[in-house]
């Protein structure tokens, strides 16, 4: 009796030995999204104050500071242009008074949603058009002298809806340009990166998705080299939909991809690095906080590989063993749960 008790207990021993290690390994995966959740409570002083646009629905979605102090919008319009909207370039002076505008588009819907200086002191703009391109809405990329006049415009896409919703620029001149296709990849919608030369001819392009809608909001290039991307899947993660963080070497193939978001609709659709494989997120979640959706700003740094192949990390397996060796018994018998 005395044996079968120190058998009981030492097989209690394992169990809860075991938990801890599992708990360990749990602690460890969940730590490769670790993020910190910001207050943002602050004071704001309104400095300017001023309304673009006329009598129907118009829109920006990018601002960027011009060299003359002054500032470039890019979004749509539909009370201005040629068709139904009208991607829509602003230049401002330093308080938002419009200094001059342009309108680019044809007789159907064409949308702008990002803008970079380019180093000839003029501008690209990328968006999505209805008007020209190959299907039902084409990604597209304009490029802009000092005046918003056009120099010269790109579609990318195949027969269904593809859009681009950031644009960078890369050392050598070209642009990235990522957003999302139906045309192409694995699913009803996937991410996509686009990489172009100076003149807007494609490089190379790289989709990432399963087998739902993935979008792409915001890109970066990254310190060393690559690129981040930030938005939202819906083919993986713990939600109907989820925050989605992607990074990719300098020719655009996945190094590692992380989604944050609990059961409801999560999404990103902006992303800052701040040192290497450390960024930071903004974006909104219904999975918490006090509303309906709230903002979200999440603070997270890849810290290793972690295999998604094995059920416990190599750590944990060593010291199961150990455990287990610990308890044989005097007859060098191992005892059997």
């Amino acid at each position: 009796m005395f044996e079968k008790a120190k058998i009981r207990k030492k097989s209690i021993l394992v169990l809860f030995l075991l938990i801890i290690s599992l708990l360990i390994s749990g602690i460890r995966i969940r730590a490769f999204g670790l993020f910190q959740a910001g207050n943002l409570n602050y004071q704001v002083n309104l400095i300017a104050d001023q309304t673009i646009g006329g009598s129907d629905l118009d829109y920006a979605y990018s601002v960027i500071n011009t060299s003359d102090g002054g500032f470039a919008l890019v979004g749509y319009t539909y009370s201005y242009g040629a068709g139904s909207s009208d991607m829509w370039l602003v230049k401002t002076d330093g308080s938002g008074q419009v200094e001059w505008d342009q309108y680019y588009g044809g007789i159907r819907s064409d949308y702008g949603f990002s803008i970079v200086a380019t180093k000839d002191g003029g501008y690209a703009l990328t968006g999505g058009t209805e008007s020209y391109g190959a299907g039902d809405s084409d990604m597209w990329l304009v490029k802009t002298n000092n005046q918003g006049e056009i120099e010269w415009n790109q579609t990318y896409g195949g027969i269904n809806e593809d859009r681009a919703m950031a644009v960078i620029m890369d050392s050598a001149g070209g642009y990235v340009v990522t957003g999302l296709t139906q045309s192409f990849g694995a699913g009803k919608r996937d991410m996509w990166l686009v990489k172009t030369d100076s003149s807007g001819q494609p490089e190379w392009n790289q989709t990432f998705g399963g087998q739902e809608n993935d979008y792409a909001d915001s890109l970066i290039t990254t310190s060393g080299g690559g690129y981040a991307l930030a938005g939202r899947t819906e083919s993986t993660g713990a939600g109907s939909e989820d925050m989605w963080l992607v990074k990719t070497n300098s020719s655009g193939q996945m190094e590692w991809s992380h989604t944050f978001g609990g059961s409801e609709e999560d999404a990103a659709y902006s992303v800052l690095e701040i040192s290497e494989n450390e960024f930071v997120l903004v974006g909104r979640t219904a999975s918490q906080g006090t509303g309906v959706s709230d903002l979200w700003f999440l603070k997270v740094k890849m810290l290793s590989h972690i295999s998604t192949t094995t059920s416990l990390p190599i750590f944990e397996l060593i010291f199961f063993f150990i455990m287990v060796l610990a308890l044989f018994n005097k007859n060098k018998r191992i005892i059997v749960i």
